[in-house]
């Protein structure tokens, strides 16, 4: 998503006063107009996910009567490599309760997989909708068949609660 930028457009009509672009909403230039985005973070390991509102002075509710937001990735996360995060996880307690075992990294066989890095790219949460959307990007050094190599892949997830 793209970085929302703002500039000050003199005016001598009716044109906003302050133009955005990407998810924050444009101000009218009338006095009585009002924009108000909201902001949230989400932690994913040891990385925190930043996301942002539109309007949430034209908030609507949902079906279970709570306030409708629509939340979407403030800026690409980068997650670090596929070793770095296994050794989180190995690290931590649900990592101790499973008995995952230590890996070697640097074999031959496993380094391409363990210096694979990742990447959020898409966050989205709709709470009228039910809807929660992820996008992930894989950055790869893996050479596949003679001179092709795999550089990237990504995933998208949607997820749709049943009860919305």
């Amino acid at each position: 998503m793209a970085k929302a930028t703002k500039s000050i457009v003199k005016s001598s009509g009716p044109k906003p006063l302050l133009r955005s672009t990407g998810a924050i909403a444009d101000v009218a230039a009338t006095p009585s107009s009002l924009v108000v985005g909201f902001g949230a973070s989400f932690k994913f390991g040891d990385k925190i996910v930043a996301v942002n509102t539109d309007d949430i002075t034209k908030l609507g509710l949902t079906n279970a009567g709570l306030p409708a937001f629509k939340f979407t990735l403030s800026a690409p996360v980068e997650l670090g490599t596929v070793a770095d995060g296994y050794q989180a996880i190995h690290d931590s307690d649900l990592g101790q309760k499973l008995g995952l075992p230590a890996i070697d990294w640097t074999s031959s066989f496993l380094k391409p997989i363990g210096t694979t890095a990742g990447r959020i790219d898409t966050f989205q949460i709709d709470t009228t909708a039910g809807l929660l959307v992820l996008g992930l990007t894989f950055t790869f050094d893996l050479t596949l068949v003679g001179s092709i190599k795999l550089d990237t892949a990504s995933i998208v997830i949607n997820y749709k609660s049943a009860s919305a």
